[in-house]
């Protein structure tokens, strides 16, 4: 490998391990928003449970019925044939099945009713079946309601750039091994002399001064 073409792949090898970093200090942020988000909810819903007199002979009532999902989780691959993670409505499911339905029995169904459709699908709203507070909720409830929907557009975030991570990973691993390849005898012999010129007493000397790696005492 040439010089101008080592240096190429190093500097690119560089500028994957900032993006590599930056996105996992972007993960952990969304973590800790999530946790806050998961707090938040079960803390309005145990403000509900006291609102309400919502009893313990109640949490062990098994409801059988076959429950509508109020929201869909969508993986699409984009241009780059990288999967992501996006959240959909059942209404919004519903219009574009109605769309697509429309554009294929087109000439077969009447104006007046493809208007009576499009009609019914804004003015339906879907109302989700579980309940445990009645329908006539407490606000601490609905509250409840609005933070799960964050933490699962949260969820949906961490995933897309935990995708971008794995990426970036195998992109890293892939220019790497490209790299000591390259350099054959002369990275053999670099190691040699690296590990030869470690003794017991700077390994020693390393634990000393860096506490985190010292055993820990149970």
């Amino acid at each position: 490998m040439k010089d101008s073409e080592f240096k190429k792949k190093t500097k690119e090898l560089k500028n994957l391990a900032k993006d590599q970093v930056q996105q996992t200090d972007d993960y952990f942020n969304k973590m800790i928003e999530l946790e806050k988000i998961l707090e938040d909810c079960r803390m309005n819903i145990s403000i509900a449970k006291a609102q309400n007199g919502f009893t313990l002979s109640t949490v062990g009532m098994i409801d059988n019925r076959e429950m509508e999902p109020t929201i869909f989780v969508q993986i699409n691959d984009d241009s780059s044939n990288k999967q992501k993670f996006e959240l959909y409505s059942p209404e919004k499911i519903g219009e574009l099945d109605n769309d697509e339905k429309k554009l294929r029995q087109r000439k077969n169904v009447d104006k007046n009713d493809e208007k009576e459709q499009s009609t019914n699908s804004k003015t339906s709203k879907i109302i989700p079946n579980f309940r445990p507070f009645g329908l006539l909720e407490p606000r601490s409830a609905k509250i409840a309601r609005t933070k799960i929907s964050e933490a699962l557009e949260r969820i949906c975030e961490m995933s897309n750039i935990q995708n971008t991570i794995f990426k970036l990973e195998k992109q890293i691993k892939k220019l790497d091994d490209e790299v000591m390849n390259s350099l054959g005898d002369d990275y053999q012999e670099f190691v040699k002399i690296s590990t030869e010129n470690i003794d017991n007493k700077t390994i020693n000397d390393e634990i000393k001064n860096n506490s985190w790696i010292k055993p820990q005492v149970v």
